[in-house]
């Protein structure tokens, strides 16, 4: 035992620079697998430390639906209640409202503000406003506010550019729903920590005792933030106390009104599942590049088989045993597999630190990250020490094992035997371990109530596709049978992609569900791909051969190459595999990426309309111009048409009542922006119908035009909605024919009102008109509902078609300036940041995948290297028959071009498959076109065939040199 690891390590040692290459292959391995730990790990904190300062110490906050206000008696008896005692350190009575304020100074407008009042004393157990010293004259107490004086966070404060003393105006609803302004001078500018602050910081705070007359809401709050003694580790038991002891104090009907929300806990949850989902992504195609890492390592092993076969045999017949060769071989495996992963733990940091830089760069997390911590876990580093030692030892035992079966004799004689195929009683047992597996696991999706079934049904029918394929290689020839496995895996994954997936959101399954089921059938895809032209790379060769005989002057080194490539099938095979998986990746994403790129033109026009600027008045006060739509036409020459509306807001007052599943189907009002529909409206706009009422026939926007006719057209996005509250997930059904229900004469003295149905008449497919992702509706301008508008309140306008988002913006800068009130919507800005994160992701993950290459490159050139260092002599021979330098260089560079050329096909035709799979799953419900980015495509693939003849020429112009007579007494 000890002599044959003392043998190891003495082999090691002399064969230094051809062992580096092993190292490096598992190095990358490890590097990889360190790296998305760290990263992910590094990532976890920073949303976990941005979380805590957004959350503060509110731990649990409790609510009624809507924020609607109840007495402050309700706060009085959770503080004093000693079961809830024994679980909090912290509660607090407060009143908080989303408003829209104007700034004086800077004649802006900004919407959804969160207007916090609060008690300091009470309001201490999380943390006292804290003066920002950035600003000037800057030094307040709360206590002594009045209630014209309000306190603004500095995130508010540099939105606005306000200063100390800078007059603000801002528009809420009181407590018996009539809109209202109140004027208020800034008094302070504080940092907010602890707070419970969210909205980012755009918050602004006022003292309790003043919101509580303001809101006309004596001895109410709406809000009571909660701090627990344990923070998350206690929320949901604390959560449960509360819920059951506002059941104690204010009876079972009204105790279950309301909502008590374990915000911080649920945030942690939330961020943990995030990035739980996005590790699995990044080890789905960071396993991919591994296994790439891994078929190279194989294939230098056996490389390293091949050229000591003599030496083998030699000790062999001198006395060493199998078991000894076998302890040999895979020591030597396990040394080169402890020092790649030694070096690969320091590769992991430096790769770890590269992916949060493409996370900050390519994901731009900065925007919700403050700092990016670098976390390093011990726990991390070992297990990817210890994976790379496993895939060394993986990597080791075939090549070990085909040495260890090596004839002594035949070896010796260096005479080459084809190897006959075998197969026994083992692959009967292999096949029926896997087919057990396979009725197990299918058993569990039949069982199996949750999302994960699909993943589950997948992999069993890979598995038992497996295991059938083992089985039938006892009974019949086993490339046929393998070839049936192959293709079946094949099939299995290009159905599941194309047609299985795309439809799992139809039937409720969660959207990481699914692409876990589209990871599984990828790997299915392309590894069905890669064995079955493995299997037949024998008659690929041979018809590479007869194309080349074809060519009267390549007829000879094309011979010669594609001999040589037919001969070696496993090295070929392993090499063009490395290929073929690289590539795949790659294609896939740059098919993905280039429909939604270049698809998104035509969905930003369509959900567009025509409309590229909305200015909007949040108050409903008519701009204070004397023609407002030639004010705006006079802003810039390239503003070609603008629409005057009838409008009213959403945070002013504006709500329909909806019926709303999980609430005994009650009618609940629902924030809704309402828009007067006219002709100029009509003429200007142009949007794809869903769905109308049978009766309607033409453009459903003439039909609510009458808007004594009381009609509403609606956006589809509303049709089938989702939402929770409370910890329950409620749903919206709507359908066409259905009445909404609008509130009429609203008294703002009394709050009464009366609930007129609205028949909904057709959904159109666009979501420009929501101010703050609300729901919106059109109805006549005429209608009831604009009883009180009498002048335009918004405008639609539309610029020359050659301003882009940023001119656009510089447009919607300038109009806000000039109508004083208004703010305004920059629809294509509005859209690119919506769909913007799934564009950085996919960046995000070419760039990660594109590492692939390195390894993918670093193959071809040890293959090319190791491959001319073999046929040396026969190099000579060439030379010596008179083959010129050239033709040696083309005959190896026509052979490794040839194996690549293979995994160039393979990636290109599943990278298509893939592409077009995820794109009927994620773009093709928002009417995106699938296209084939080909200038992409035809750059990457010059590229890959440049490093293919890069990888090959450089070897090849070496051998070429070797003069005919040393390369005819080269030995190996």
């Amino acid at each position: 035992m000890f002599y044959a690891i003392k043998h190891a390590l003495r082999g090691i040692n002399r064969r230094k620079l051809k062992n580096v290459i092993n190292i490096l292959g598992i190095l990358i391995g490890v590097s990889l697998l360190a790296g998305v730990q760290i990263a992910t790990d590094s990532l976890v904190q920073g949303l976990i430390n941005t979380t805590e300062q957004r959350y503060g110490d509110v731990d649990i906050v409790i609510e009624k639906y809507q924020n609607s206000f109840y007495n402050y008696s309700v706060y009085e008896k959770l503080r004093d209640d000693p079961l809830v005692a024994q679980k909090i350190d912290g509660i607090a009575p407060r009143i908080i409202s989303y408003v829209s304020l104007y700034s004086f100074a800077s004649n802006q407008i900004e919407s959804y503000i969160t207007l916090i009042g609060a008690d300091e004393e009470l309001d201490e157990p999380f943390g006292r406003l804290i003066p920002d010293g950035s600003y000037q004259n800057n030094d307040f107490n709360f206590s002594l506010l009045t209630n014209n004086q309000v306190i603004l966070a500095n995130r508010l404060a540099e939105v606005i550019e306000a200063e100390v003393s800078d007059p603000i105006l801002f528009y809420y609803i009181d407590n018996q729903g009539n809109p209202r302004t109140h004027t208020v001078v800034v008094k302070g500018i504080a940092e907010t920590q602890g707070k419970g602050v969210i909205q980012s910081g755009r918050s602004m705070f006022m003292k309790l005792s003043h919101l509580q007359t303001l809101f006309v809401a004596e001895d109410k709050i709406n809000n009571i933030a909660i701090s627990t003694t344990e923070g998350n580790e206690n929320a949901l038991e604390t959560k449960q106390c509360l819920e059951e002891q506002l059941i104690v104090h204010q009876g079972e009907e009204d105790g279950e009104d309301y909502s008590v929300e374990a915000q911080k806990y649920q945030a942690y949850q939330d961020i943990k599942e995030g990035v739980k989902n996005f590790r699995i992504v990044l080890y789905v195609f960071g396993s991919l590049i591994i296994i790439s890492g891994v078929m190279l390592i194989l294939n230098i092993t056996l490389m390293n088989i091949d050229e000591r076969e003599r030496g083998i045999g030699i000790m062999r017949a001198v006395g060493m045993t199998q078991r000894q060769l076998l302890t040999v071989l895979i020591t030597e495996s396990l040394v080169l597999g402890g020092i790649g992963s030694l070096l690969g733990l320091g590769g992991g940091i430096l790769s770890g630190q590269m992916i949060i830089f493409l996370l900050e760069n390519f994901l731009n997390v900065s925007r919700l990250i403050t700092v990016v911590p670098l976390i390093i876990s011990p726990t991390g580093l070992i297990a990817s020490f210890f994976a790379g030692i496993l895939l060394s030892l993986l990597a080791g035992i075939y090549p070990a094992w085909k040495a260890s079966r090596l004839d002594i004799v035949e070896t010796i004689r260096e005479i080459d035997r084809p190897e006959s195929p075998r197969s026994g009683n083992w692959t009967i047992t292999i096949g029926g371990v896997l087919i057990l597996a396979a009725i197990g696991a299918f058993t569990i999706y039949l069982v199996l109530p949750t999302d994960w079934r699909w993943l589950i049904f997948i992999g069993s029918i890979l598995g038992f596709l497996f295991g059938a394929g083992f089985i039938l290689a006892r009974f019949m020839n086993t490339r046929l049978a393998f070839n049936l496995f192959s293709i079946s895996w094949m099939i299995t994954g290009i159905v599941s992609v194309l047609t299985l997936i795309p439809h799992l959101s139809k039937i409720g399954v969660e959207e990481d569900k699914a692409l876990y089921t589209f990871l599984i059938a990828m790997l299915g895809l392309v590894f069905g791909a890669i064995i079955f032209v493995a299997l037949n790379l024998e008659w690929l060769s041979d018809r590479f051969k007869d194309f080349f005989q074809a060519i009267k002057q390549g007829r000879a080194i094309g011979t010669i190459s594609m001999r040589y490539v037919g001969k070696k099938k496993t090295r070929s095979a392993l090499t063009f595999a490395i290929f073929g998986v690289i590539l795949t990746m790659n294609v896939f994403l740059a098919v993905f990426t280039g429909s939604f790129t270049l698809g998104f033109d035509d969905f930003a026009e369509n959900q567009q309309g025509g409309v590229d600027i909305i200015a909007y008045s949040p108050s409903g006060t008519p701009a204070q111009v004397g023609n407002p739509i030639q004010t705006i036409k006079d802003i810039d020459p390239g503003i070609k048409e603008v629409v005057g509306m009838k409008f009213r807001y959403s945070l002013f007052g504006a709500v329909t009542f909806i019926n709303i599943t999980d609430y005994s189907d009650e009618a609940l009002p629902v924030p809704t922006d309402m828009w007067g529909v006219n002709d100029e409206f009509i003429e200007m706009t142009e949007y794809d119908v869903v769905e109308q009422l049978d009766s309607i026939q033409g453009n459903p926007f003439e039909a609510v035009k009458d808007g004594s006719l009381r009609r509403v057209v609606l956006p589809d996005i509303i049709r089938e909605f989702e939402f929770e509250e409370g910890g329950k997930t409620y749903a919206i059904n709507l359908t066409v024919g259905d009445p909404l229900w609008v509130p009429e004469n609203i008294s703002y003295e009394t709050g009464e009102y009366d609930l007129v149905p609205y028949e909904i008449i057709a959904f159109v497919d666009t979501t420009s008109y929501t101010t703050l992702f609300s729901n919106f509706i059109w109805t006549g301008e005429n209608s009831p509902l604009f009883t009180n508008v009498t002048e335009d309140t918004a405008y639609l306008i539309a610029t020359d078609d050659r301003y882009d988002t940023e001119k656009n913006l510089e447009v919607s800068r300038a109009i806000e300036s000039r109508l004083a009130g208004f703010d305004t919507l920059t629809l294509r800005d509005r859209i690119e940041r919506l769909l913007d994160f799934i564009m950085q992701t996919v960046n995000f993950m070419q760039a990660f995948v594109s590492l692939g290459l390195v390894v993918g490159v670093l193959g071809l050139l040890v293959v090319s290297l190791r491959g001319v260092s073999e046929r040396t002599r026969e190099i000579g021979m060439m030379r010596a028959l008179g083959f010129q330098k050239s033709e040696v260089i083309l005959a190896v560079v026509l052979e490794i071009f040839a194996v690549a050329f293979v995994g160039l096909v393979i990636g290109f035709i599943n990278g298509f498959i893939l592409g077009y799979g995820m794109f009927t799953q994620y773009l093709r419900e928002f009417q995106f076109r699938f296209i084939i980015p080909w200038r992409i495509l035809l750059i990457f693939l010059g590229i890959t065939i440049l490093l293919s003849i890069l990888a090959a020429v450089i070897p090849a112009r070496r051998a070429s040199k070797i003069p005919p007579s040393e390369a005819l007494r080269y030995s190996g």
